[in-house]
């Protein structure tokens, strides 16, 4: 009667055990994403730069996401999300801006418009979009941010 009493005991212990468990998603990004440690324009200004274009965007002293002085960019935050993956969609209610608020597991869409000529005149002839997450702050001293580690896949096919 003991060992049968241990033995159940013994599986009710490991049943709740196992079921208190969380469960881990897998964290594989996209292919082509890009980690890179951006500081904020207050701090050494970095940019990143879209695959195969010399356009570029920054994370300006304000700790707004910001794209070149020579492109037309937009931004739009699609809010908190656990990783590059989940930033999937732009939100019905967005609203595409020249600059956005960078906060920490927030996930972003930006849009580059490329200029050229069509039959004499200035128009956009392509756009190209690129998802990001934030993964943290990069903090100087405590409290004091001066960038961001960020993740960020172009093309991203909407």
């Amino acid at each position: 009667m003991l060992l049968n009493f241990s033995g159940v005991l013994c599986m009710v212990s490991l049943m709740l055990v196992f079921t208190s468990c969380e469960e881990k998603e897998t964290s594989t990004d996209p292919a082509g994403t890009v980690t890179i440690k951006m500081m904020n324009c207050g701090n050494g200004c970095t940019q990143a730069h879209l695959g195969g274009s010399s356009s570029y965007f920054v994370i300006d002293a304000d700790n707004n996401f910001y794209g070149d002085a020579y492109s037309s960019w937009q931004f739009v935050s699609v809010g908190e999300v656990k990783r590059l993956a989940d930033v999937k969609a732009i939100p019905k209610s967005a609203e595409w801006t020249e600059s956005v608020a960078v906060k920490s597991g927030n996930g972003y869409i930006g849009k580059w418009k490329k200029y050229g000529d069509i039959d004499g005149y200035w128009a956009v002839i392509d756009s190209t979009y690129v998802r990001i997450y934030v993964t943290s702050w990069i903090e100087g001293s405590p409290g004091n941010i001066i960038g961001a580690e960020i993740k960020h896949q172009s093309p991203f096919k909407l």
